[in-house]
């Protein structure tokens, strides 16, 4: 296998150079395809300004390519171009397998080699795996699997917009799936790692998510990351009786110096609700 890992990137620049750092031993080819304005017209922080600087000084990344996001389309379809960037990217470099990245991702290095030679192994064409959630603070986790992510692909995969296939999370990234020729990794295999609570400013987060193309979608997420700030350590009982259970866990990627005070999850939010399924 001759695998790239395909980073598309806006915002989260605090969490790039260390998942980057996390992925490029596992790899092959690792490029970043990036835009300075996001797909809703925000300009790119200066944090994640000064992250990009970085993946180019030590040459992080093989690939460091810009992309202008059409006005015309709505955020979505602009975030699966750029997707479909780091496919034409990968293939450019040779490489047979994808894997599609944000910056707030994570996956431990055993199970992942673990899994390459699995997929070897078998031929799947595509592969998904679990994922779990961490809130406010990288050793913060929410407890029990949160969801179902794509994980690795032949490149030989056309992605696509699709619904009623295995993958949940983000229709920008998931490949067309083959049912005979499809693998779901059970959670003991391997899960990745989702930092999608931990941020320096999360509005950064909310404001330019592609999500912003479904008004009720994205206010279901500005209600369940709102409520992140009041969360502790052990059972929450939310003020609509939703009980969640945070697990305090073991610093597995060396993130917790980013966040000395935590992260700014909730900041300029004062209501909401959680889930432990779906986010």
């Amino acid at each position: 296998m001759r695998l790239s890992a395909a980073y598309s990137f806006f915002d989260g620049g605090e969490l790039l150079v260390r998942s980057i750092e996390n992925l490029r031993p596992l790899g092959d080819h690792l490029s970043v395809c990036f835009q300075l304005v996001s797909n809703l017209g925000s300009p790119m922080s200066e944090v994640s300004r000064e992250a990009l600087a970085e993946v180019e000084r030590r040459g992080l990344a093989d690939d460091l390519v810009p992309f202008t996001p059409d006005p015309a389309n709505r955020a979505g379809r602009n975030e699966f171009a750029k997707r479909s960037a780091g496919l034409g990217l990968a293939r450019r470099a040779g490489a047979d397998h994808l894997l599609l990245m944000d910056a707030d991702e994570f996956y431990e290095a055993a199970p992942f080699v673990a899994a390459k030679a699995a997929i070897d192994e078998h031929g799947w064409a595509s592969t998904s795996v679990g994922f779990l959630n961490y809130y406010r603070h990288p050793t913060w986790r929410l407890s029990g699997t949160a969801g179902t992510v794509p994980f690795i692909a032949r490149c030989s995969l056309d992605l696509e917009f699709a619904a009623g296939h295995p993958h949940v999370v983000d229709p920008t990234r998931s490949p067309r799936v083959d049912p005979d020729h499809h693998h779901h990794f059970p959670s003991p295999v391997i899960q990745m790692h989702h930092l999608t609570g931990v941020r320096h400013d999360i509005e950064e987060k909310l404001a330019n998510s592609s999500q912003n193309d479904d008004p009720a979608v994205i206010a279901m997420m500005r209600e369940r990351l709102g409520v992140l700030g009041r969360l502790q350590v052990g059972v929450n009982t939310l003020p609509d009786g939703l009980v969640i259970e945070i697990e305090e866990v073991d610093d597995l990627f060396d993130l917790a110096h980013l966040f000395p005070h935590g992260g700014d999850a909730g900041r300029g939010f004062s209501r909401g609700s959680a889930s432990p399924t779906a986010w």
